[in-house]
């Protein structure tokens, strides 16, 4: 900890390193004494906290409201692996990674892992990675250096770790927060996505090998009926959301939030969010409702977080694409939402 003070306390040493670079190094010198405070730290339900999304859900603005806890740190994305293309039947090579250790899981864009699976390095690298054991300074991006080594409580952001979310919490004790929102939207919101729609393959085959593939290859009938970009990315969201809400023994242990409850009835969410996972709620969090989310495409413009936001995607989608997301969601036994914007639930 004498590196880690003096870092603290002679920040003037860094004025002369412009600040992008400053800010960089800063991270990196950071966190390894960060790893080394953990060395020993348990993973609780009062010092970590799992958000479990489909991307492009809105998850990276509820992750921004969660990342305002003090003394908190955020896990950005950790199993992502940008594939390219996003292609069931070829392995995947990933483009980018948080850290290695992905690759050397052989981890797949959609990781299945079974509720009662055995898989000791998989375990090991999750308790390393939510006890802040894993010296990558891309997995905290979003932090500085001084709040990555000040920080006692872990928020990790995940988009793709829904078909594993049912294993994960048997194997730790944390809180869980999963994020859910129509398929429509968020459907809309990928083809809208460079980064997705210009990825997202249509002529999937056979499925590739990777571990668990079982998953997958139990839906070939229905992925080999698939033509259109559209349908590709329902299935892929119909999957990930039964998985995680219908078929996972641990469902109880998680707290769902609907997007567009979230939208329409920000305070009392906001309440019972932060309640759940034992926290009061920043003062920051409440000026945060406009602000967009760093995932955005236009960032500098405000977000009305209102009924109007939660139609946007009737007019960004034609009837015939509404009606074959909902046929294929509908396929996979999802029948939470339809053309309306509410999901058919209480509360």
């Amino acid at each position: 900890m004498k590196l880690a003070n003096a870092l603290l306390g002679s920040r003037n040493i860094f004025t002369c390193i412009p600040r992008k670079f400053r800010y960089e190094w800063e991270k990196i010198a950071y966190l390894h004494p960060f790893v080394r405070k953990n060395q020993h730290r348990e993973i609780t339900p009062t010092n970590t906290c799992c958000l479990f999304a489909v991307t492009r859900s809105g998850s990276t603005w509820l992750a921004d409201l969660l990342h305002q806890v003090d003394k908190s740190v955020l896990l950005n994305e950790p199993l992502i692996t940008v594939p390219d293309p996003i292609d069931l039947s070829k392995p995947i090579e990933p483009r980018f990674v948080r850290t290695d250790e992905i690759k050397k899981l052989g981890f797949h864009y959609l990781q299945p892992i079974p509720h009662s699976a055995e898989w000791p390095e998989a375990k090991d690298f999750f308790e390393r990675l939510l006890s802040g054991r894993i010296p990558s300074r891309l997995l905290y991006d979003l932090d500085s250096g001084n709040r990555i080594l000040t920080s006692n409580y872990i928020i990790a952001h995940f988009n793709h770790a829904n078909l594993l979310a049912g294993w994960l919490q048997r194997q730790f004790h944390f809180k869980s927060i999963v994020l859910l929102r129509n398929p429509c939207a968020v459907v809309a919101s990928q083809l809208h996505y460079p980064a997705i729609s210009e990825s997202i393959s249509t002529k999937q085959t056979a499925i590739a090998h990777f571990k668990f593939n079982e998953l997958f290859k139990t839906e070939q009938d229905l992925i080999n009926q698939l033509e259109t970009k559209e349908q590709h990315l329902a299935f892929l969201w119909a999957l990930q959301v039964r998985e995680i809400l219908h078929r996972n023994p641990e469902i109880s242990r998680m707290r769902v939030v609907y997007y567009e409850h979230l939208v329409i009835d920000f305070e009392q969410q906001i309440k019972g969010i932060f309640q759940w996972i034992g926290q009061e709620v920043p003062e920051t969090v409440w000026k945060l409702r406009t602000v967009p989310s760093k995932s955005v495409l236009n960032p500098n413009s405000t977000q009305p977080y209102d009924v109007s936001h939660l139609e946007k995607w009737k007019h960004q989608l034609t009837p015939s694409q509404i009606q074959q997301i909902l046929d294929v969601v509908r396929e996979m036994g999802i029948n939470l939402y339809s053309e309306d914007i509410l999901p058919e639930v209480s509360g």
